[in-house]
């Protein structure tokens, strides 16, 4: 039996460094990832007791990089195993001689050395990326000595859900030694490719270095506390990011549990007048760092029970404040947890929510739009803390539409826990679905459902919800139709979209196989400094299946667009900037079975401004086009100072719309296009 990952969650990356193609080159980093094992594995994974879950110091060194924003004792485990699917980690070579995850950590630290100092090892470890701002306090004065670090991202990793998924997707033959190793692979890799710079005396910094990845810039001073301007930390090379600096103060605190004992470690938070705030405590060395001021904190502990402080006046005003003593309490709860009719599994996507039974018993439906949610949920339960003693109504939603179940609890002076049980949805408001593999076998992976009532263009496409049975088949609910004619359509996450239609009336069966999936890697070719950065996409698009898969292209110009069914495709590059997206150019291709990588060269942007005559009264204009090779495109931009801005437009003919006057131009267009 696998050990608990309470106290682990690693980190998997997903990542593309150019310079290394050699086989020898891959093995610098498989040695490294070996390397690491040792102080991963040994001490969180066989010793989970003695190691605590994502505790951080509140005085840190002064050089200490600071740690990601939101990183707090219950972030370690929050979205665990939320990740793709385990992929065959190119860890093969260190894994396969490995007889348990102990032999593979062992001998770590010798192999590391080793591995770095080897030809082409720095090349997993530099870029040519830099990130750069200024860190000023309140007045607006620069700070100096901010320590600023930039981190790659990376995905959550949890090895027990991983090592559940290989069990089920036995057909693909993963070991867990290939597991452990990506897991490895990907923490050494972000751990190693970070970099860090101090601010000059103006409050600049410079962060050179930096790898073709999304990073989260982290910065930390002894005497401040700092925040990134805007809020979002989390940024790809060549950005600037400014820092706000608020003075704070390092206070002795003390956090007691009930019993009078030190409590292992806790949450604190406060309010003050310059904002509110959080950060770890740990008994050694038992501090926190206070906004200078009055303020209001709190103490809070989720493990092994939840337990929480009184809010507590401290004023932080110099050094040698007296010490903060916060003791903790028992936390009132309400908690509710799903119960499945036999053969049914608790699904995913499930909302709780609850009211206030005020006279007579309100309806459950009538939940469905509020806004009070459970403060947690996970494995189909969800907990509510410090509610006043009273009787709630609570109900539980399948994707927040379709009530599963409900019930009434009745909360006094000690916690509450409720059972809500759930059936089958009655006959005739669904549909049985089967999803078999290539070899007949139920598929496994994350799967949606969508209906498609109608053909043609009467067609209606809709979500759909569904409920897992513990025989591999799905309860897949529907809506009233008086239609004869659908599609159901699924999409799972290691296979593609497959469908097959059915009579929406009669309940019956609907089979869907799936074929050997296709998998597509998108290189573009061109794209920096096309002015498309952060913003290009890459879609497949099926005539058959609509939009399959879209993806954001990376950095360094790649993306994987993931398992699909074999066919054509149209592949669509596409600009998505906020609520806008048109596409610059469509090209068919052929999937079939297996990896396939394609090329595509990103067109030259353009930038088109379209002066209407004032006669027109024109608020916003419109641009559209049905260029073969462009695609389909509408896109409306509001007219400020008198002219309206299309950027990143690809050469093609377009129709320009100002209120009932339409004229064509060609882009690139010199000047400002005039429409009188």
């Amino acid at each position: 039996m696998l050990p608990s990952t309470a106290g682990f969650t690693s980190l998997r990356a997903r990542y593309k460094v150019p310079g290394v193609q050699s086989a020898s080159g891959m093995r610098v980093l498989l040695l490294c990832a070996a390397a690491f094992a040792g102080g991963i594995l040994a001490g969180a994974v066989f010793w989970p007791s003695s190691a605590p879950a994502a505790r951080r110091t509140a005085t840190a060194p002064r050089d200490a990089p600071a740690q990601d924003l939101g990183e707090s004792p219950r972030d370690g485990l929050a979205g665990a195993g939320t990740g793709d699917a385990p992929r065959r980690a190119s860890t093969a070579d260190v894994t396969s001689g490995a007889t348990s995850l102990r032999e593979l950590a062992g001998g770590a630290q010798e192999e590391l050395a080793k591995a770095l100092d080897r030809p082409g090892a720095k090349a997993f470890l530099e870029g040519d990326g830099t990130v750069s701002g200024y860190v000023r306090d309140p007045s607006g004065e620069p700070v100096k000595d901010v320590v600023v670090t930039a981190s790659p991202e990376a995905q959550p990793f949890d090895l027990a859900v991983a090592a559940r998924r290989a069990r089920e997707r036995a057909h693909e033959d993963v070991d867990l030694g290939t597991i452990a190793g990506a897991a490895i692979e990907g923490e050494l890799w972000r751990r190693e490719v970070r970099h860090t710079a101090r601010t000059d005396s103006e409050g600049r910094y410079e962060i050179r270095g930096l790898v073709p990845a999304w990073h989260r810039i982290t910065a930390f001073h002894d005497d401040y506390d700092l925040q990134p301007e805007p809020r979002n930390n989390r940024v790809q090379p060549d950005a600037v990011l400014d820092f706000r600096a608020q003075p704070v103060l390092a206070v002795p605190v003390e956090v007691r549990m009930p019993d009078g004992e030190l409590a292992e470690n806790a949450w604190l938070t406060w309010q003050g007048a310059t904002g509110n705030g959080s950060d770890a405590w740990l008994p050694d060395p038992g501090t926190v760092r206070l906004p200078r001021g009055a303020c209001r904190v709190r103490a809070q502990v989720w493990f092994p029970e939840p337990l929480q402080s009184e809010e507590t006046e401290y004023d932080a005003g110099v050094s040698g404040s007296p010490p903060l003593v916060l003791k903790l309490e028992g936390r009132r709860t309400l908690s509710a947890r799903l119960v499945p009719a036999e053969g049914l599994l608790v699904p995913d996507r499930v909302e709780f929510r609850l009211r206030k039974v005020e006279g007579q018993e309100a309806d459950p439906e009538s939940l469905k739009d509020d806004q009070k949610r459970a403060a947690s949920q996970t494995g189909g339960r969800a907990t509510w803390y410090d509610l006043d003693p009273d009787r709630y109504l609570i109900a539980a939603f399948l994707d927040g539409k379709y009530l599963l179940a409900h019930g009434v609890a009745e909360i006094g002076d000690v916690s509450t826990e409720v059972d809500l049980p759930f059936d089958a949805p009655k006959a005739g408001t669904y549909v049985t679905a089967k999803l078999l593999g290539p070899k007949g076998e139920p598929v496994q992976g994350t799967t949606r459902f969508a209906i498609i009532l109608g053909s043609g263009a009467r067609a209606r496409y809709q979500q759909a919800d569904a409920l897992r049975c513990s025989d591999g088949q799905w309860f897949v609910l529907l809506s009233e139709t008086t239609e004869s004619e659908a599609l159901l359509r699924a999409s799972v996450s290691d296979f593609g979209t497959g469908q097959d239609s059915f009579d929406p009336r009669r309940a019956g069966t609907v089979t869907i196989r799936f074929r050997e999936p296709a998998r597509l890697r998108v290189r573009a070719d061109r794209f920096a400094g096309s002015g498309a950065e952060g913003r290009l996409f890459a879609a497949l698009w099926c005539e058959n299946g609509g939009t399959v898969s879209a993806r954001q292209i990376e950095a360094d110009g790649r993306c994987d667009l993931g398992s699909v069914q074999p066919d054509d495709y149209s592949l669509i590059l596409f600009i998505r900037d906020r609520d806008t997206r048109w596409s610059i150019s469509t090209r068919r291709i052929t999937l079939r079975a297996g990896e396939q990588e394609e090329k595509v060269a990103v067109p030259a942007l353009h930038t088109l401004v379209v002066r209407p005559s004032p006669n027109l009264r024109a608020r916003d204009v419109t641009l559209l086009s049905s260029d073969p090779v462009l695609g389909w495109m509408r896109r409306t931009v509001r007219v400020e100072n008198e002219v309206a801005t299309f950027d990143a437009l690809p050469a093609a003919q377009y129709e320009v719309q100002c209120g009932k006057r339409r004229v064509e131009v060609r882009v690139p267009n010199p000047g400002e296009f005039a429409v009188e």
